[in-house]
């Protein structure tokens, strides 16, 4: 196709360099967010909230928002802020709701499944440093670092990894490792073993794992069959990881 005023464009050169253009941009993102690891984190509301909850819950009214910790484009509370986590409650739907917001207020990311806020709301985030974790880009359109623990623009909680805990996982393809033979496996609970770049060795729970003060059966572990479980593997639609603890709250 030409135009008046512009040479003539090859339309097989141009579509060439329009699917480069898109590999370009796709390689770019993937780089920008590589992820090798998930870390648990566990967060607590501020005290504020729960006195709130506990005057107001049986009467059906939203409450304030309370901000639990500001986000910023690099780990130092000096690097550009680019949102905010926020929460509140909200009566439609019986819990406080989590909020990702931007600068500008606009509402990028909302996590519902709260649970039992009292003994502490877990997410995953994908990277620790110097007192500040990181959650999925995909949150705020931005790179996202909050800081953890009592200081200003800090939320409370802390977070740890998922080595030696009990997660529970979907039906998920893995490898037999060593050997490497492709697999499904079932939904349920599993104990990563440890992290090998980015994957998790993985094995089934057995009773000894929890044993919750019930008499165990002895399982030999080195009959256990072992997994490798590509951290990608874990990632949903959604930028949230189809990974938790099993038993958050103990026995």
């Amino acid at each position: 196709m030409r135009f008046a005023g512009y040479p003539e464009v090859d339309s097989d050169a141009q579509a060439m360099r329009n699917i480069i253009f898109v590999i370009w941009v796709i390689g770019f993102n993937c780089q920008a967010q590589r992820i090798d690891n998930i870390l648990d984190l566990e967060l607590y509301l501020p005290n504020e909230a729960e006195t709130w909850y506990n005057k107001n819950y049986n009467k059906e009214i939203k409450s304030d928002i309370w901000i639990l910790g500001s986000i910023f484009n690099a780990p130092s509370n000096a690097s550009k802020k680019v949102g905010d986590l926020i929460t509140y409650y909200d009566p439609a739907f019986g819990n406080f709701i989590l909020q990702f917001r931007t600068v500008d207020g606009s509402v990028l990311k909302e996590i519902r499944n709260v649970g039992d806020w009292g003994y502490g709301v877990h997410l995953n985030v994908i990277g620790s440093t110097d007192g500040f974790i990181r959650f999925p880009d995909e949150f705020l359109n931005s790179v996202a670092w909050i800081k953890v623990g009592n200081g200003l623009n800090s939320i409370n909680g802390y977070v740890s990894t998922f080595l030696d805990q009990i997660v529970s996982l979907p039906t998920i393809s893995v490898k037999t490792y060593p050997d490497g033979v492709e697999q499904l496996i079932k939904r349920g609970n599993y104990v990563i073993e440890k992290r090998q770049g980015n994957s998790f060795i993985i094995r089934s729970e057995i009773p000894s794992d929890m044993p919750c003060g019930s008499d165990i059966k002895k399982v030999e572990m080195n009959s256990l069959p072992r997994y490798q479980l590509m951290i990608k593997n874990l990632i949903k639609e959604d930028s949230e990881f189809s990974i938790e603890l099993a038993y958050p709250r103990g026995c």
